[in-house]
């Protein structure tokens, strides 16, 4: 893993698939908060929305 620099910060998805270009207006209008591009400082939180199906490609 290489060392972020100080402005970078990391987000996870709990997709999946491989997400290449996040469309916000791909989302779910049902979702928490609507339509976006639902991401998640903490990894364990993207995997257990991809393990939810919470995340995948709509």
């Amino acid at each position: 893993m290489r060392m972020l620099l100080p402005y970078e910060i990391r987000l996870y998805h709990g997709s999946l698939s491989s997400v290449k270009k996040p469309l916000a207006s791909k989302g779910s209008p049902f979702r928490d908060f609507g339509r976006g591009f639902y991401a998640a400082w903490d990894p364990d939180q993207a995997i257990a929305m991809a393990k939810r199906g919470g995340g995948g490609a709509e």
